[in-house]
């Protein structure tokens, strides 16, 4: 019986990592980013974006494995309270009494709201896949749709690094964390950890082959959702010599709030077919090689390169593959 890592974990940052793309996206990353207005009207101010070319393209969560509805998406074991406990005992190892214990605190609270809040906040961050490898693969060329495109080659703690590189870029504000994801099967796994960066770093089982990392960022409409309390309330509470926590009847009002936000932007960006959003990264720091398409069309290995180049990459390796990707093998030109 296949055994399966159904937990998220951390791969070190010197994990070699790939991003296969269709040529015109490849296009797509070497502009300059041009989606700073969206953050500025989002609510984030003071947001600086590097003039150097470099975009990486991060999804919506309903947009991948061709809508799969497990994307972002609670186990079935996370939305039943009992469940949850005790499958949380289980899993910590917990003594009856403290179970016990734990289970009244967590059932003395209406969790559906916090679930709610959570799967919207899924949708409204986005997602960048990368394949984890020491060379490239061969069934990984099957991800990209046209004859036409390139696997990129990194390592997590560099695309880390270069989508970071400017202090105050939406790279910054969008907060981007990776993972190698869990395998998972929602109708019967558990997911210790559900926060809405958790339920984006599981994908279906059949996909274990994959060896995937991704980077899970929020979006500019991310900003836009009343998490934080105001100044105004917090003064208002001082004035009237209230305590400045929250009872857990006003920590599910807010719940309910950033939901209901939440799945209004969400809704919106379905009717208008968002797919997605870009944010700045750091060409020069984030690639090591980029390979071309076995596939690819004869003069399309000289493109690249000459595309590289226009953007000052000429000192990036454009290489070809050789087609035997299982052996890794591909030669430089």
């Amino acid at each position: 019986m296949k055994s399966f890592n159904t937990q998220p974990s951390v791969p070190e940052t010197d994990a070699i990592s790939w991003r296969y793309m269709d040529g015109w996206k490849f296009e797509k990353m070497l502009r300059t980013f041009s989606e700073q207005q969206l953050w500025t009207e989002n609510g984030v101010k003071n947001v600086e974006c590097p003039n150097s070319p470099g975009q990486l393209w991060f999804s919506y969560p309903w947009t991948l494995s061709q809508g799969d509805n497990g994307e972002g998406a609670f186990p079935v074991a996370n939305t039943d309270p009992d469940s949850f406990c005790d499958r949380m005992a289980a899993m910590k190892g917990l003594p009856e009494a403290e179970a016990i214990i734990n289970r009244e605190r967590f059932l003395a609270v209406d969790t559906k709201p916090l679930r709610e809040a959570i799967f919207y906040m899924a949708q409204l961050s986005g997602v960048s896949c990368w394949h984890h490898n020491v060379s490239e693969t061969e069934r990984m060329w099957d991800f990209i749709e046209e004859k036409n495109g390139v696997a990129l080659k990194s390592t997590v703690g560099a695309v880390e690094k270069a989508l970071v590189s400017v202090r105050k870029s939406p790279a910054k504000f969008a907060e981007p964390s990776f993972c190698s994801v869990g395998y998972f099967d929602h109708s019967k796994d558990f997911l210790m950890r559900d926060g809405f960066r958790s339920l984006l770093a599981v994908v279906d089982r059949g996909c274990y082959l994959e060896q995937e990392i991704r980077f899970v960022a929020k979006s500019h409409h991310f900003h836009s959702l009343p998490l934080k309390v105001d100044l105004a309330t917090i003064i208002k509470r001082i004035m009237n010599g209230q305590q400045l926590t929250f009872s857990a009847e006003e920590r599910v009002a807010q719940c309910i709030a950033v939901a209901a936000k939440a799945k209004e932007l969400y809704e919106e960006k379905i009717v208008n077919q968002s797919e997605g959003f870009y944010l700045p990264i750091a060409l020069d720091s984030m690639l090591s090689e980029v390979v071309v398409s076995p596939e690819s069309d004869s003069g399309y290995f000289e493109k690249v390169r000459s595309l590289m180049q226009s953007v000052g990459l000429s000192n990036v390796a454009v290489k070809k593959s050789c087609g035997d990707q299982q052996n890794g093998a591909h030669h430089s030109e």
